[in-house]
């Protein structure tokens, strides 16, 4: 009778006791797969976020032109256009770990908007990447699910 090509349990080529090779098991959860899709954006809101801090940087330099006699508007203007950076980049923060995606949309939003942000060219693309992430249907399930844990 003839032997078939197959190993046999007595072929020394095979060891029954030694753990699989070349078998790799992943099992990715939805959030596995969102943060990848979340992180572009999260790190273009941070970047939004910092350019728009390097405004913070020039307060002294208007409080000393207002002591000598400058306009009064220009620095309370430069700490109020700060006030959305610093929310934007705490929602960018909350955005990465999928906590608040209500405040996340709205950070996103505002990124959009040129009188609330000054780097429009930065802002505008990155929010509208931000908002059409956000609106996806996965990615509210994917908060959720992180949300009740």
């Amino acid at each position: 009778m003839k032997q078939s090509s197959e190993h046999t349990l007595t072929d020394p080529a095979i060891n029954p006791y030694e753990s699989p090779q070349g078998i790799e098991l992943s099992v990715e959860t939805a959030e596995d797969q969102m943060i990848p899709a979340l992180r572009g954006p999260s790190m273009g809101l941070l970047l939004l976020a910092g350019m728009q801090s390097l405004n913070v940087l020039t307060i002294p330099i208007w409080l000393y032109q207002f002591f000598a006699g400058a306009n009064v508007m220009e620095p309370a203007l430069i700490t109020l256009m700060s006030l959305p950076s610093i929310f934007i980049c705490f929602a960018a923060l909350r955005m990465r770990q999928m906590r608040s995606l209500r405040l996340c949309r709205v950070a996103a939003i505002m990124a959009c908007i040129p009188f609330v942000t000054p780097t429009i060219v930065v802002g505008i693309p990155f929010g509208i990447w931000a908002t059409v992430v956000l609106f996806r249907s996965s990615t509210a399930a994917a908060f959720e699910r992180q949300s009740q844990e």
